[in-house]
C-alpha cells in the first residue's frame, strides 16, 4: 500500500496523477446529478414531512402571512401520533424476546455448518444488546423511513489503538539463545506496545439526504445496482488534519493526503453547508454543520464525501474534500473493506414497485393533514366569534374604542347612543357540523396511516358495539401495521444483520469468539475438533428476524402459540412432551409479556426439569411395585411352608420361572422408564400384581390337590 508523509512536495503533486483526476471528475458528476434529482423531485417533500413530524405548517404556509396574524394557526399532531404508535409497534415486534435474531445452518446435516451457526447466532446476538445501540438504531431507522420514505445505515468496523510504549525485543535462535550480531550486540528490532481503544462492529444511522445513489438503479437494491454511491460526512477541520497523521491497521485504509489549511478551507461545500432538509429536521435547534456562527478556523465544518464508484466493471473506494481534492488514492473496494461489500444498507416502510425513493407515511397522510388543522382552526375562529362577536361602531361617534376592544366583565364603555352606534355580529354556532368533519378526516387519516384509535370506533357504530367488531376493526389496522414491519424487516433489518455476520465472519478476533460462544458449544460433538478455525465461522448460513404475523400484539402471538401448543398436543398425544424445549418455551412466553429475558425467573441446574419430573414418578411408581412383590412373595413362602416335601422339588421350579418372570419384567420396566407416564407405571404396576395374584392361586391349587390324593 502507498504511504504519504506528512510533507511540502506531495501538497504540489497529490492531485497530478491523471488516474486519480479521472477517479474525481466521475465522483464529481456523480454527486452533482444526484443533488439535482434530489432538489428537483424530493427535498421539498422531506422538509415539508419533517415540518409535519414536528408539527409545524409547511415552510411558505398561509398561516405565516399576515392575513391569518389574529386568527387561529393550531397543528394538531396527527403525524407525530401516528409515527409514535407505528414506532411503539415497531418496538414492541421486533424486541419482544431476547434474541431478535436467529441464525441456522443451510444444511443441518454438514457438522461444521452446525457449528459456525451457533457460535455466529451467540456473537450476533451479543453484539446487538451489548455492543450496538440496537434499539435506538432500529427505532430510528423506522422513523427516518415513515417520514422520509427511506432510512439507511452504514455496517462498517471500528477499530482503534493507541500506542503506550516502546522496546526492544531481542531475537533467539532454535535453542532459546539470544542473538548477536557481528559486533556483539544483540539482534531484535523495537516494537511498540498499544492499547486497543476500539475493535466492534459498527452501525452507523445516516440521515437520507447525506447519502447519494443514482437515480436510475434497481429499486430492489439500490446500493448494489447503483454505479456509484457517495456518503457525505460532516467533519471539523481539525478531525481533518488528525485523520491525515493516522493510518487505520485493521482495515488496512491508507493514510489521508495532507494538504495545506487554506486548501481543506477552500473546499467547503455551500449546497452542503446550507442544506434545507437538515435545517427543517433539526428545527431551531443550533446546527452542528452551521458555519456561519463559527470564526474559529480548526472548528469549522468541511463535507468529506466517501466515494464508491465502479470503473471499467471493478469496484473502487476513496475519500475526496467535497468534491475538490482526493483524499486517498483509489483502491478496490475489497482491500478497504474485508467482507468485500459496500458497507451500506437501504430500506423502507412503503413499497412502491420500481421507485427507489418512494413516499413515506407522512407523505400518504399529508393532504388530510392539511384538512384536519383548516377545520380545527376554523372550528376556534368560529368559537372565538360566536362567543366575542364582531362589533361595527359609526364612525365619527364619540365611543371608548379601547374600552369596546377590551370587552371585560363589568366593564362600562362610553357612547352617546349605545343603540345605534354600535352593533354586535356574532357569528353561528357550526362547531357540531365541524365536529362530524373532523371525525370522518380522522378515520381517513386512520385508514391510510395504519392506526387503531377511538376516532376508528366511533365511526363505525355497527361494529364497535361487539367483539368481534372491535376484533375486525382492530385488525385490519394491525394487518396495515404488520405489511409495514414486513417490508422494514425485508429491506433494511435482514440485510443489515446479513451484512453484521459478514463483519464479523472478516474482522472479529478469535479470543472474543471463543468467549462468548465456544466455551457454550461442545466443539467435538460438532464438528470434531476443539479448536476455533476461521472454516468453522465462515460457514454458509441463512439468517431469520424474529418478526411476523401477529408480532405488534403480543397478548396475540401468545394466544396463537398456546392454541399452537395445544393443537400439537392433541394430534400427536402426551408423548410429545417429552420432545420440548422448556427453557425456549419460557423464553417465548416471557417475551410475549413484556419481560426481556423469562429464563432469570426458572434455576433448572444442568438437568432437564421434565425428564427430572418423568424419573421422579417412575421411581415412585417401581418402589410400589417392589413393595407389591415383597407382600407376594411373603405369602407364597408361607403355602410353600405348608406344604409336603415330596412338592418342594416342584415349587422350587415354579419359584425359578417366577424369578425369571421378574427378571424379564424389570428389564422392561427399566426400557420404558423414560417413555411411561404416571397412568401407564400405574396400568403396569396393577398387571403385575394381577400375575402374582395368578401365581398364588396356581400353587394353592397344588398343595390342595396334593392334600386329597394324600387324604
Amino acid at each position: 500500500m502507498e504511504e504519504y508523509e506528512d510533507n511540502s512536495e506531495e501538497q504540489s503533486t497529490a492531485t497530478g496523477n491523471e488516474k486519480d483526476k479521472a477517479f474525481l471528475k466521475l465522483a464529481q458528476n456523480a454527486f452533482e446529478k444526484s443533488t439535482d434529482f434530489i432538489d428537483a423531485n424530493l427535498r421539498h417533500d422531506w422538509e415539508s414531512n419533517l415540518r409535519a413530524f414536528n408539527s409545524e405548517h409547511p415552510k411558505g404556509s398561509k398561516y405565516s402571512s399576515d392575513t391569518y396574524k389574529n386568527r387561529s394557526k393550531v397543528f394538531r399532531p396527527k403525524t407525530r401520533a401516528s409515527v409514535r404508535k407505528n414506532e411503539a409497534a415497531c418496538a414492541a415486534a421486533f424486541f419482544s424476546t431476547k434474541d431478535m435474531v436467529s441464525i441456522r445452518p443451510e444444511d443441518d446435516r454438514d457438522p461444521a455448518q452446525v457449528a459456525s451457526a451457533k457460535i455466529m447466532n451467540k456473537i450476533i446476538n451479543y453484539r446487538l444488546e451489548k455492543t450496538i445501540p440496537w434499539f435506538l438504531t432500529v427505532v430510528g431507522a423506522f422513523q427516518d423511513a415513515q417520514v422520509t420514505g427511506v432510512c439507511a445505515t452504514k455496517n462498517y468496523w471500528e477499530y482503534s489503538e493507541k500506542k503506550i510504549r516502546s522496546g526492544f525485543v531481542p531475537e533467539f535462535d532454535e535453542n532459546g539463545l539470544p542473538l548477536l550480531d557481528v559486533d556483539g550486540e544483540l539482534k531484535g528490532k523495537v516494537e511498540d506496545e498499544v492499547e486497543i481503544i476500539s475493535d466492534k462492529p459498527v452501525i452507523d444511522l445516516i440521515a437520507p439526504e447525506n447519502l447519494r445513489v443514482d437515480p436510475g438503479s434497481d429499486w430492489m437494491d439500490p446500493i448494489n445496482s447503483s454505479p456509484y454511491v457517495i456518503y457525505c460526512i460532516p467533519m471539523y477541520i481539525h478531525d481533518i488534519k488528525a485523520k491525515m497523521k493516522e493510518r487505520d491497521p485493521k482495515t488496512g485504509m491508507g493514510k489521508w493526503k495532507t494538504y495545506d489549511e487554506d486548501t481543506i478551507a477552500g473546499s467547503s461545500d455551500g449546497s452542503m453547508k446550507n442544506d434545507s432538509t437538515r435545517s427543517a429536521r433539526e428545527d431551531y435547534r443550533e446546527d452542528s454543520t452551521d458555519t456561519s456562527t463559527k470564526t474559529v478556523g480548526d472548528y469549522e465544518i468541511i463535507w468529506v464525501h466517501e466515494n464508491f464508484v465502479k470503473k471499467d466493471g471493478k469496484d473502487y473506494h476513496f475519500y475526496s474534500l467535497s468534491t475538490k481534492q482526493l483524499l486517498t488514492t483509489p483502491r478496490p473496494v475489497e482491500e478497504v473493506y474485508l467482507h468485500g461489500v459496500r458497507p451500506f444498507t437501504m430500506g423502507y416502510t412503503v413499497l412502491e414497485a420500481h421507485k427507489i425513493y418512494p413516499q413515506s407515511k407522512v407523505s400518504l397522510t399529508s393532504e388530510i393533514q392539511k384538512e384536519t388543522n383548516d377545520i380545527a382552526n376554523q372550528r376556534l375562529d368560529n368559537i372565538k366569534l360566536a362567543l366575542n362577536g364582531r362589533m361595527f361602531a359609526r364612525q365619527g361617534r364619540n365611543i371608548d374604542l379601547n374600552a369596546l376592544v377590551r370587552s371585560t366583565p363589568g366593564g362600562v364603555v362610553l357612547m352617546e347612543d349605545p343603540s345605534s352606534d354600535v352593533v354586535i355580529n356574532r357569528a353561528p354556532d357550526v362547531t357540531q357540523s365541524s365536529y362530524i368533519e373532523q371525525d370522518r378526516l380522522n378515520l381517513d387519516f386512520d385508514e391510510i396511516a395504519g392506526n387503531f384509535s377511538t376516532s376508528s370506533v366511533q365511526s363505525n357504530k355497527s361494529l364497535n358495539e361487539t367483539v368481534g367488531g372491535m376484533q375486525l376493526i382492530s385488525g385490519a389496522a394491525s394487518a396495515i401495521g404488520e405489511y409495514d414491519l414486513r417490508i422494514f424487516s425485508e429491506t433494511w433489518v435482514e440485510p443489515t444483520i446479513r451484512q453484521l455476520v459478514q463483519l464479523e465472519q472478516s474482522y472479529e478476533t478469535d479470543q472474543v469468539v471463543m468467549q462468548l460462544a465456544a466455551q457454550d458449544i461442545d466443539m467435538y460433538k460438532t464438528y470434531g475438533t476443539d479448536e476455533m478455525t476461521d472454516e468453522i465461522l465462515k460457514q454458509k448460513l441463512s439468517l431469520n428476524v424474529n418478526v411476523g404475523i401477529g408480532s405488534t400484539n403480543p397478548m396475540e402471538q401468545l394466544q396463537k402459540f398456546t392454541m399452537g401448543a395445544q393443537t400439537v398436543s392433541q394430534l400427536v398425544g402426551p408423548s410429545v412432551a417429552q420432545a420440548l424445549n422448556v427453557k425456549e418455551i419460557i423464553t417465548e412466553i416471557f417475551g410475549k409479556l413484556g419481560y426481556k429475558d423469562g429464563m432469570r425467573f426458572f434455576n433448572f441446574g444442568e438437568d432437564d426439569p421434565q425428564m427430572k419430573q418423568l424419573q421422579d414418578q417412575v421411581a415412585q411408581m417401581e418402589k410400589a411395585l417392589n413393595d407389591k412383590q415383597a407382600e407376594m412373595q411373603n405369602k407364597v413362602e408361607i403355602a410353600q411352608i405348608a406344604a409336603q416335601a415330596n412338592i418342594q422339588e416342584q415349587e422350587m421350579e415354579n419359584q425359578g420361572d417366577l424369578m425369571l418372570e421378574q427378571m424379564k419384567q424389570q428389564s422392561e420396566s427399566q426400557r420404558l422408564k423414560a417413555q411411561l407416564t404416571l397412568r401407564e407405571a400405574e396400568k403396569m404396576i396393577d398387571s403385575k400384581i394381577k400375575l402374582r395374584q395368578a401365581d398364588q392361586q396356581v400353587q394353592m391349587t397344588l398343595v390342595n390337590n396334593q392334600n386329597r390324593r394324600q387324604g
